[in-house]
């Protein structure tokens, strides 16, 4: 959606889909926590980054579906969910750049 200022309803249509299938997937690897999305113990990463990260991207997940893409907050949603994933990965990245 980006700096878009008009969506087809063609268009609209499909971000609302995907936008839905993102909060699916979001609140089923919040809830279980393992990145396959299996229920099992966590490795030790998933509970210290992954686990957190989309946890904290499904809360902030909280703009409607059926809501309008452009019209409502969608776009400050998706990046603050952008930013707790990001943050999570650049922590990753940095404790374990050297292995």
């Amino acid at each position: 959606i980006g700096d878009k200022r008009f969506l087809t309803p063609i268009e609209k249509n499909e971000c609302q889909n995907k936008f839905k299938e993102l909060k699916e997937n979001l609140k089923l690897v919040a809830k279980v926590g393992t990145v396959d999305g299996v229920k099992r113990d966590l490795t030790d990463y998933e509970s210290a980054f992954f686990q957190p990260a989309v946890n904290s991207a499904y809360v902030n997940c909280n703009v409607a579906v059926n809501s309008h893409p452009i019209k409502s907050n969608w776009y400050s949603c998706l990046y603050d969910m952008n930013i707790d994933i990001n943050h999570m990965l650049t922590q990753l990245t940095e404790k374990y750049s050297d292995d």
